[in-house]
């Protein structure tokens, strides 16, 4: 990381004369302009050069044909690639009232990052890396721009028995990918079904969720050979098929070219990870010795891309257990359902990426929650505690309660392989079944010597 440079503006009207005898209540008004420029170059190191790789590695050479180890390329070098920048704007607007026990900030921004380092997929017709990926380069593969607006509201009272603090913080974001390094849509997130769950190009947010449009269920034999006439009309071609293995119980996509028939040219935006509002609560208070603190965090506006749900537990594709949404699957002809037939082999792949697998992953949660009371000094000394001057006990918990919608396990779950940072952006949103944050409980005391 680096900071390259930074310039920082800040007037404070209310020490101005004319703006104090105007107006008394107002404790503090501050406008804040501001612009920075950082840098990133986090591709770990020796990226400008390739590696080998010769762990299971076999040739098959002559006649007759003998094994013979050897090495194969393991990644390809990044000779140019080159920081990663990102400049921000920032305007800001500091209020405090009643002798700053109640305040407001609110920050306008535009945050354009540059040449984004990200390890790009390669085809495996190049012949280079090994099937875990680990050949991908890292490029300088996209810009993107994010802008939006921070506000926040605190009141706090720090005098007499009763002291509290509470601030309440939201954030609008919208995030739009302003140019591509090599000039092509980026694809990535890859699952079981064959098909890759993002795309990133200009124009629309990094990392969007692509795929089809789900229809309905195919009720009947009727409802398939209509479809089927409808796609010859309109292709022009004897016998075209509108979806080519379908029979009663597959899903019936939606055809958003209109050439009448189903193809990958029927994919669309399905779905954006990124939240428009990110939001939360913390708030502390004490009474008497007593205390008591929350905190609570939500997002609101983002979708999740849920593969382990929706593949494995209601897919019906592997000999594993099933949820219950299964049972209301589709048996007869006349069944009125969204969930497609059981079928070995998904022959009209019913589990390819699809609006089927995209859920609201709007939520909030309590994170903290913690309840104290300080022993007297008083009680401390009959306690017989030699040198203690201070005893806290406390109960506390972590992710006590989460509202959502969403089915799967943790509504808040980063991206698949969330360890990989050069992908994050471009995997953020897919439940791949991360371990979803425990609940846990803590009692426990603090002593002063």
């Amino acid at each position: 990381m680096g900071q390259f440079s930074l310039i920082f503006r800040r007037l404070e009207i209310n020490q101005e004369n004319f703006f104090r005898n105007w107006y008394s209540k107002v404790s503090t008004l501050k406008v804040r302009i501001g612009w920075g420029k950082s840098g990133s170059d986090l591709i770990g190191d020796y990226a400008y050069q390739s590696s080998l790789h010769a762990s299971n590695i076999n040739y098959i050479f002559g006649s007759p044909q003998k094994t013979v180890k050897g090495v194969t390329v393991n990644s390809l070098p990044s000779p140019f690639a080159k920081w990663e920048t990102a400049s921000t704007l920032n305007f800001g607007l500091d209020m405090g009232f009643f002798d700053n026990q109640l305040t407001i900030s609110s920050d306008y921004f535009i945050k354009n990052t540059k040449n984004i380092l990200v390890q790009v997929p390669i085809p495996p017709s190049i012949g280079m890396g090994l099937n875990d990926g680990g050949g991908d380069p890292t490029i300088n593969a996209a810009s993107v721009e994010n802008k939006g607006v921070e506000a926040s509201v605190t009141i706090q009272n720090n005098k007499g028995r009763l002291r509290y603090f509470v601030t309440v913080n939201a954030a609008y974001i919208q995030n739009e990918v302003t140019s591509l390094g090599q000039g092509q849509p980026i694809v990535d997130g890859s699952w079981d079904f064959g098909y890759n769950i993002t795309r990133t190009e200009v124009g629309m947010p990094i990392g969007y969720f692509y795929g089809f449009v789900v229809d309905r269920i195919y009720n009947n034999q009727q409802e398939i050979d209509s479809d089927h006439e409808m796609a010859t009309i309109a292709s022009g071609i004897a016998e075209t098929k509108y979806q080519e293995a379908a029979q009663p119980g597959d899903i019936r996509f939606k055809d958003l070219d209109g050439d009448g028939h189903i193809s990958d040219k029927d994919r669309t935006m399905i779905g954006n990870p990124v939240p428009k509002l990110i939001y939360g609560i913390t708030s502390n208070a004490s009474y008497k010795g007593f205390d008591i603190s929350l905190t609570l965090s939500g997002v609101y506006g983002n979708k999740i891309f849920s593969a382990f749900n929706t593949y494995w537990l209601t897919g019906m594709i592997r000999p594993f257990n099933a949820t219950s949404e299964v049972l209301n699957r589709w048996k007869t002809p006349g069944d009125i359902t969204s969930v497609p037939r059981a079928v070995a082999n998904d022959p009209n792949k019913n589990l390819r990426p699809s609006t089927r697998y995209i859920e609201d992953g709007s939520y909030w949660r309590i994170k903290t929650l913690s309840l104290g009371y300080t022993i007297p000094t008083s009680m401390i000394s009959k306690l017989l505690l030699n040198g203690v001057t201070g005893l806290r006990i406390y109960i506390s918990a972590q992710n006590l309660y989460t509202y959502t919608s969403y089915k799967g396990y943790d509504p808040e779950i980063g991206a698949q392989n969330s360890g990989d940072s050069q992908r994050y952006n471009l995997r953020r949103g897919i439940d791949a079944g991360q371990y979803p944050q425990p609940r846990t409980f803590l009692m426990g005391a603090q002593l002063n010597f």
